[in-house]
């Protein structure tokens, strides 16, 4: 790697960088790659996706890819030469006081859903525009649905556990996610009146479903967490297989969502005070 790298990434005239560079506009230029990459599946992004996602410049795209990796944040598969997530980013969210306090408090939980339901059990927080995955406890039934790995990203109210947290949000802040998020929800099949009918119908019923749009053939329902009345921390949610998703089952799995939820969220209101 070049060492020079610190003022090249402030020297970019291909896409309107001053010859002195502006640091606030680079830091923010890195941390949107490090969200398009965190946002993206497996198993990762090319150069050329990024810089048709982020609309930079390609010399600076490049640049800031090789810092990222030089730094730890990032990583290059040598073979597929896509980037995903380094290790620094990893070690970073272990140090984020309040997702490490809220996996470890709901761990529990979260593992008695996986084994009173039989599927598997997701735990999600949100990160800004986006949610993201803190933990997953697989159940027993034999068909897994592990439509999230742990550090995954999707648009706030993207799939059970992302849209049980923007549901319960105050309509102002849902306004303002949306509008951030417009431009990535048709990625995800969705369009602004379907997410907002999909937030309607979550407030109506008191719990967030999907049913095989987020992932393929897969069925999932989501409870919001709250360490205050409208003071949302993250939520739990159930996913197995579309079939095995019945109304039924519906029903029995927001029954033991309601539970875990009503034994945690005191514990929440103690432990988050701000």
């Amino acid at each position: 790697m070049n060492h020079n790298e610190n003022s090249c990434l402030e020297n970019d005239s291909s896409d309107g960088a001053t010859p002195n560079g502006d640091g606030t506009q680079t830091v923010g230029r890195a941390i949107a790659i490090l969200r398009m990459v965190a946002s993206a599946p497996y198993p990762g992004l090319r150069l050329k996706h990024l810089i048709q996602m982020s609309g930079f410049g390609k010399s600076t795209t490049y640049r800031l890819l090789q810092r990222l990796v030089a730094e730890g944040m990032l990583l290059r598969d040598p073979q597929s030469k896509n980037y995903k997530l380094g290790s620094l980013v990893y070690e970073l969210g272990l140090a984020a006081l309040p997702a490490s306090k809220l996996r470890n408090l709901c761990e529990t939980e979260l593992r008695n859903l996986a084994a009173e339901t039989a599927d598997t059990a997701f735990l999600v927080a949100r990160s800004g525009v986006d949610s993201v995955c803190l933990d997953r406890w697989e159940g027993s039934f034999p068909i897994k649905t592990l439509t999230q790995g742990i550090g995954d990203r999707h648009p706030l109210g993207v799939g059970a556990g992302g849209l049980a947290i923007l549901a319960s949000m105050q309509d102002h802040e849902i306004s303002g996610i949306c509008k951030a998020n417009m431009s990535r929800l048709s990625r995800y099949g969705l369009t602004l009146a379907l997410l907002q009918s999909d937030i309607e119908q979550a407030r109506s019923v008191g719990y967030s479903a999907n049913f095989g749009r987020a992932s393929s053939g897969v069925a999932a329902v989501g409870i919001a967490l709250h360490s205050k009345p409208n003071i949302v921390v993250g939520s739990f949610f159930i996913a197995t297989v579309l079939d095995r998703m019945t109304e039924d089952r519906v029903r029995y799995v927001v029954k033991i969502l309601m539970k875990a939820k009503n034994k945690l969220e005191p514990i929440l209101a103690v432990e988050f005070t701000s």
